[in-house]
């Protein structure tokens, strides 16, 4: 048994025959009892064929179908900060908002930029993700390896490789895709300090540790395990390194700090007023996150026509056992931490009960500490997947912390996992060593066997689990408006659609409608018509028509049953021309445009009121119609927009629903309804259609509608600094500000201004 349970520890990884010496300051003894083999020096990793399967297998999971990432909300946000930064040669200060209202340094968006200069695609920026956390699984076996045996490295390198959770966060636009890379660097020089006294190692751990704050902060709750490596060091760092820390973190600093100036220090009194309100609460959400860290995307991200559901019965067994590990390693590295200090306690200090007896105790601790590589390892293994949920346990209310708020413990957690299973293989070995009986050792032989091949099969799971999330959407088979959205790649075929259909049909332009959901509309809105001169977006709650002297246009409706889409297929000067076939949804029609749109059935014309800004731009109303009870749609002529490459019109228009006839002067009615309308674009000429709601004359005592309309912009806050030019992620343009109505007093029409609103009669 010995000679079988020696060479299948080969394989996996804890020893390797041709290593016969070791590193003596090791941090594995005090959790495993052997001490890794470096005797191949520091390339040593490169003869170990478990290295080389886990990194093909985390390039395969992590590249397979790459360019069918999603680009939804989140990812348009920080690609498109890089790429305005490119198109205005301006420094970047911020990146996106948090959550609570703060902007983020602009790091997340920083590493982008490099991409974004050689255009508007984002798959090149996605595949530098992919391959950088590919690296990050190189790195976490080098750590492990060195650290904790081949063994470790071997099954913490596979476990990172084919994770779900593991690979899903890092094929796409995000800051915490970043993390695994960066803190399996920020383990490697940790450990190289306080476990090996290496020089030089605080720079590189401090600089790690703060990419990866600036990234998100709550990779900062890990600066208290950089501070104990500190003291804990063999050697202790030198007066150059804290200069070179320090220097290097200022730099790091240094767009932050230029924007707290700039906005008065509005970062700083968001996070004083977040942090010291007080409000919150403590709760074990945090460990139901934890869990999940082990699991894999759910089946809901593609609906049920998906064959990704199959792993819907598959992923609660896979989970368990990950975490399952995991929870078994937690307590071996815990015992590792606790058991010398409980041996001390015992010997000098368990009856003594005044407070120098508890200092001596304590200075005993810190000794061992100092002088006890394997303790020093393990404390900080433990303290690495340990303060982060700790201090999530106290959450906002109703906001317990999700899932992607863990990465920061990756890939420690897998080294804990694999701790846990060199653990059981160990006890299974040992059990069968020293039997006493046929029938004990046959129970430790299988028992042996069976942990192996339970190990063999997670991995093996786990790996068809993630290309299966990857393969699903090769497939085509799923709901792109469920949770996922339409893949990058099938946008870009899309986009190349549309361009060809225009050409096809001569037409002057193109009009998307995009569907109403921002977390769908806004990365459409980028791929679809950003930086093409000639397209407009807009929300399923308008609708914009070409004006008749431009020539025809094109009209694609990309989400289905909306107002929109339901008005372009009834318009006399509107034909479809096209049904676009696409992967994750209904095909999208596509209709030609031309010419002036006459009143249509349902229309009743108003007095035509013009609502104009000092500058002539605005709108004017000349008909609505009530398609359903309780529904106004209103029809507007553009007058004197020029459309520019940096702002945006904003328009609101609110209704009103007034009591008895036509009331002059203020109305005071039922609740009104807004609806705002942002296309990309406006022009002279173009006609408007716009939804909004009133309430039903069934429901309430309504006959008429008093509407208003603001009007603003929206543009890139560039502020400036001296010679630099400079790019922050805050609103800026004009703020959305009512416009005058006034109309022609000779007609005959019904309307009536009442104030700053015009009021039209409901039938």
């Amino acid at each position: 048994m010995r000679t079988l349970c020696g060479k299948w520890d080969v394989m996996l990884g804890r020893t390797d025959e041709r290593d016969t010496a070791a590193t003596a300051d090791a941090a594995s003894p005090a959790i495993t009892g052997s001490t890794p083999a470096m005797a191949g020096g520091a390339w040593a990793f490169a003869r170990h064929w478990q290295f080389w399967l886990a990194l093909a297998l985390g390039a395969f999971l992590r590249l397979w179908h790459i360019e069918l990432t999603q680009f939804l909300q989140d990812q348009r946000n920080f690609y498109i900060l890089a790429r305005e930064a490119v198109l205005h040669h301006a420094l970047l200060v911020t990146s996106v908002t948090y959550s609570i209202g703060v902007y983020s340094p602009p790091l997340s968006a920083d590493l982008l930029v490099p991409f974004a200069v050689f255009g508007h695609n984002p798959l090149p920026a996605v595949i530098s993700i992919a391959l950088w956390n590919v690296l990050g699984v190189a790195i976490c076996y080098l750590f492990a390896l060195r650290n904790f045996g081949r063994r470790t490295a071997a099954i913490a390198a596979l476990l990172l490789a084919t994770s779900s959770v593991a690979v899903n966060y890092s094929r796409f636009i995000w800051q915490p895709t970043y993390w695994a890379t960066l803190l399996a660097f920020w383990a490697l020089s940790l450990y190289a300090g306080a476990i090996r006294g290496k020089r030089g190692w605080l720079v590189l751990n401090v600089v790690a540790l703060a990419l990866a704050a600036l990234l998100h902060p709550v990779a900062a709750i890990l600066a208290p395990v950089t501070v104990l490596a500190v003291l804990l060091a063999p050697r202790r760092p030198g007066k150059w390194d804290y200069a070179i820390s320090a220097l290097l973190l200022a730099v790091l600093l240094v767009p932050s700090a230029i924007f707290e100036v700039l906005s008065h220090g509005q970062n700083l009194r968001l996070y004083a007023h977040t942090f010291l309100k007080g409000q919150g609460r403590f709760g074990l959400g945090v460990l139901r996150s934890l869990y999940g860290l082990f699991g894999a995307p759910t089946s809901v991200d593609f609906g049920p026509q998906s064959p990704y559901t199959v792993f819907a019965h598959i992923t609660p067994v896979l989970t368990f056992a990950a975490a399952l590990l995991f929870a078994v390693g937690y307590v071996v590295v815990s015992v590792a931490v606790l058991r010398p200090a409980v041996a001390i306690w015992r010997r000098e200090g368990g009856r003594a009960r005044s407070w120098a007896a508890l200092r001596a105790y304590a200075g005993d601790v810190w000794r061992g500490l100092r002088t006890d590589a394997g303790w020093r390892g393990a404390l900080l293994l433990w303290l690495w997947v340990t303060l982060p949920p700790l201090s999530m346990l106290h959450y906002s209310v109703g906001t317990p912390p999700a899932v992607h708020y863990l990465l920061v413990i990756l890939p420690g957690a897998f080294v804990v996992a694999a701790l846990g299973m060199g653990w059981l293989l160990d006890q299974a070995a040992r059990l069968a060593g020293r039997a006493s009986t046929s029938w004990t050792r046959i129970a430790g032989r299988a028992g042996w066997v069976a942990l192996l091949a339970a190990l063999a099969l997670l991995i093996a799971g786990q790996t068809v689990q993630s290309a299966s999330y990857a393969g699903a959407l090769a497939t085509g088979r799923f709901d792109a408006y469920n949770f996922y959205g339409y893949p990058l790649a099938e946008m870009q075929a899309a986009d190349a659609r549309l361009g060809a259909l225009q050409r096809q049909q001569g037409a002057s332009g193109v009009f998307v409608v995009e569907p109403a959901t921002p977390r769908f509309a806004i990365g459409m809105e980028y791929l679809l018509v950003g930086e093409h001169a000639d397209r407009a977006g807009f929300g399923a709650n308008c609708l914009v028509l070409p004006a008749p002297a431009a020539g025809p246009a094109l009209e694609a409706v990309t989400a289905p049953n909306t107002a929109a889409g339901g008005l372009l297929a009834s318009l006399p000067n509107s034909s479809r021309v096209a049904q676009m076939a696409i992967a994750g949804g209904a095909p999208w029609p596509v209709y030609r445009v031309a010419g002036a749109t006459p009143l249509l059935p349902d229309e009743r014309a108003v007095a035509p009121t013009t609502f104009v800004n000092t500058a002539g731009e605005g709108l004017r109303l000349t008909a609505f119609a009530q398609p359903a009870p309780g529904l106004l749609r209103l029809r507007w002529d553009v007058l004197g927009y020029s459309p520019t490459s940096d702002t945006q019109p904003a328009l609101r228009v609110a209704a009103v629903g007034a009591s008895g006839g036509r009331p002059a002067g203020t109305i005071a009615g039922a609740p009104s309804g807004t609806t705002d309308c942002q296309p990309t674009r406006l022009q002279a000429g173009e006609t408007l259609f716009t939804w909004v709601h009133v309430p039903a004359a069934s429901e309430t005592s309504t006959s008429a509608a008093a509407i208003t309309v603001s009007a603003g912009t929206i543009a890139w806050d560039l502020p400036t600094l001296g010679p630099l030019r400079l790019l922050t992620d805050r609103p800026a343009g004009t703020p959305l500000a009512p416009l005058t109505p006034s109309s022609d007093p000779y007609t005959t029409l019904p309307s009536q201004i009442s104030g700053s609103a015009v009021v039209v009669p409901l039938s």
